[in-house]
């Protein structure tokens, strides 16, 4: 391999291979109900906040939002929105309109069966999303509103310091009870941001 053609060579998106993944899992879970979008979101937020205070690092590489109605994970709301998503997303996962109650929601749906990629995680990322889809198999994105709204939780404290629509700063996921320190945590998202422009796109 020459030099030239290593300083051009894109590195895999693993943020998006286990962002989607996620996503199935929770899909393929078969006793996971009301999993609409909004609930969705909510779990991946979980998700992000319980490992990065464990270990200083998201598992989907998601930015999340404020929004009235929980944290949202931006980049994917806007590509949905957009209807520009990714290839590997577009392989193993459909976004359908269906009904709840007289309104609309939307779900996502595995594409023939598509099973999530496990290799893709941890064994620590696999734990946490068996606990939260245990945790939260029955309960609607309202009653879920209690785990992303408590005081002092990242969502709270952005909402009530900067408003609606604003960046989370990822860092107020850590709490007292974090297994990690602050500079630690710090040193790797900066990692993780100077690796986000290798990536293929």
């Amino acid at each position: 391999m020459s030099f030239k053609y290593y300083k051009t060579m894109k590195i895999i998106n693993q943020d998006e291979r286990r962002a989607v993944n996620a996503i199935l899992f929770f899909v393929n879970e078969r006793s996971m109900r009301h999993l609409f979008k909004t609930k969705m979101f909510k779990l991946l937020a979980l998700l992000d906040f319980i490992h990065f205070n464990q270990t200083g690092r998201t598992v989907t590489g998601e930015t999340y939002k404020t929004f009235p109605r929980g944290p949202v994970p931006i980049d994917l709301y806007e590509r949905i929105d957009r209807g520009n998503l990714t290839y590997y997303f577009n392989e193993r996962l459909m976004i359908k309109k269906c009904p709840v109650g007289d309104k609309e929601g939307y779900r996502f749906v595995a594409i023939h069966g598509v099973k999530p990629n496990l290799k893709v995680f941890s064994e620590r990322e696999i734990e946490i999303l068996e606990q939260l889809a245990y945790i939260y198999k029955d309960a609607t994105a309202d009653q879920m509103t209690e785990a992303t709204h408590l005081k002092n939780s990242p969502w709270e404290i952005t909402k009530n310091t900067k408003g609606l629509g604003k960046e989370i700063d990822i860092m107020l996921a850590l709490d007292g009870e974090t297994e990690i320190t602050k500079e630690i945590a710090e040193e790797r998202l900066k990692i993780h941001e100077t690796l986000k422009h290798l990536w293929e796109k």
